[in-house]
């Protein structure tokens, strides 16, 4: 199994102006026809052997820092990508989507859930695995407050 991921800098091939429309349209399959993967990217040898879940969430790039607003100078795009593949049937994409909800950059996360068929499971290496993901989570969650005063309780901003 092999997992590619990142902002590969796809972008969509169309006007700003029809982008948009098709984003509030949800039509996301008119977008995938002039997105830059499936047009060229996938010429590339790597890219060939890869797939990626179907794109049902709003294109995740360019945005106002902080926010979920275009940028008014690019065309919205799904720059960041998670692509995978396979040689057996060993991984199951569950859910493949865009942490809309996160704003601390001019992007939006994008998140694969995977199912994985394993033989053997080690629980010490599990339970470790569990502790330090929570962990990082839960800093990640004390640097978003951080960087965000607006989600810190009990402070208000007075202009």
């Amino acid at each position: 199994m092999r997992v590619f991921f990142g902002d590969l800098n796809f972008r969509i091939a169309l006007a700003r102006e029809q982008v948009v429309q098709h984003i509030k349209d949800k039509n996301y399959a008119a977008l995938m026809q002039h997105d830059e993967l499936y047009k060229f990217g996938l010429n590339d040898k790597l890219l060939q052997t890869m797939q990626e879940g179907t794109l049902t969430f709003d294109p995740t790039y360019k945005l106002k820092f902080g926010t979920s607003t275009y940028e008014e100078s690019r065309v919205p795009s799904w720059t960041d990508r998670v692509l995978f593949a396979q040689k057996t049937e060993s991984i199951k994409l569950l859910q493949y989507m865009s942490a809309k909800e996160i704003s601390i950059s001019d992007h939006k996360p994008v998140l694969a859930h995977f199912g994985v068929k394993v033989r053997k499971v080690d629980e010490e290496a599990k339970a470790l695995l569990e502790q330090s993901l929570i962990q990082k989570f839960m800093v990640m969650k004390q640097n978003e407050t951080a960087l965000n005063p607006v989600l810190q309780p009990g402070l208000a901003r007075h202009n």
